[in-house]
């Protein structure tokens, strides 16, 4: 019956609802309704798996230099030409088409590999749900200990939490999840749950007690088994 979240209690392994988890995934999950918010998305995440939706959108993108499509053994992904500098850092193998020039953009950019691989990471945890290192990995074809060292970075921020949050998740796995998505999906499983034991009016209940207690017309007992049945 908490009205606030407690942070701490978060970090340990809480039952989130299913339910809950896919509402907030959805509601966080990237939206491109032109070439300008998939510009948008793509500055925040770094790199996408292409979108078969949003190819228009992509396509009118790299007409003007300024996305890129990026090719790897077994992945590919867009990337934005203000975050080419960085992508090209973590996958130093891509290959890219169109060829075009990086925008530096402004503010303070991560430097080395493993703040780089932290940054995209962060533009991920802001827009999915509670994801495995192995999840993660995956989707951004880089290796797992690469994607847990960045994790964990950004845990120490205070950006990540880890914990067991998916009820069908096997006790041994670890999911990561940002912050304040997974205080989202917490405050929206208490709702579930509180929903569930919302009690019921006054005149229900006053029906019910009538009932149950065989006064309401229709319901009463009579002779010796009756009171005996009222009595148990």
């Amino acid at each position: 019956m908490r009205r606030s979240l407690d942070p701490s209690s978060l970090g340990a392994d809480v039952a989130l609802s299913a339910e809950a988890i896919a509402q907030v995934s959805d509601e966080t999950a990237s939206v491109a309704r032109d070439a300008d918010e998939l510009h948008d998305t793509l500055l925040s995440v770094c790199v996408m798996p292409p979108v078969v939706e949003w190819e228009d959108f992509f396509a009118e993108l790299a007409g003007a230099d300024r996305a890129t499509l990026l090719s790897l053994d077994d992945a590919e992904f867009w990337v934005f030409a203000e975050r080419l500098t960085l992508v090209q850092r973590i996958y130093m193998d891509g290959q890219y088409s169109p060829t075009i020039s990086a925008v530096e953009p402004r503010g303070p950019q991560p430097d080395g590999l493993s703040a780089s691989i932290a940054e995209v990471l962060r533009g991920w945890l802001d827009a999915t749900g509670p994801a495995t290192v192995e999840d993660r990995s995956s989707r951004l074809a880089l290796e797992s200990p690469q994607v847990e060292a960045a994790l964990i970075a950004l845990e120490a921020e205070g950006q990540a939490m880890r914990g067991l949050f998916s009820p069908d998740l096997e006790e041994d796995q670890t999911e990561w999840c940002n912050r304040r998505v997974l205080a989202r999906i917490h405050r929206l499983t208490l709702r579930r749950l509180r929903r569930e034991i919302e009690p019921v009016s006054s005149a229900d209940f006053m029906r019910f007690l009538q009932r149950w207690q065989r006064t309401a017309s229709g319901t009463r007992l009579h002779g010796a088994d009756g009171l005996l049945q009222v009595i148990q």
